[in-house]
C-alpha cells in the first residue's frame, strides 16, 4: 500500500473499487483504485 493511499484513509475514503491494468506506468500495467468519501457510516 502506498503512502498516498494509506493518507487518503486516514481522511475517511475507502476504497470502492479496482481498475485492473487500467494503466500503463513505465511499460508495465498497473492497476486503479477507486476510493470515494462516504457520509455517516
Amino acid at each position: 500500500m502506498t503512502y498516498a493511499i494509506r493518507l487518503y484513509q486516514r481522511f475517511g475514503f475507502e476504497t470502492e473499487g479496482r481498475k485492473r491494468e487500467a494503466a500503463v506506468k513505465a511499460g508495465d500495467y498497473v492497476d486503479m483504485l477507486v476510493m470515494a468519501r462516504l457520509g455517516n457510516r
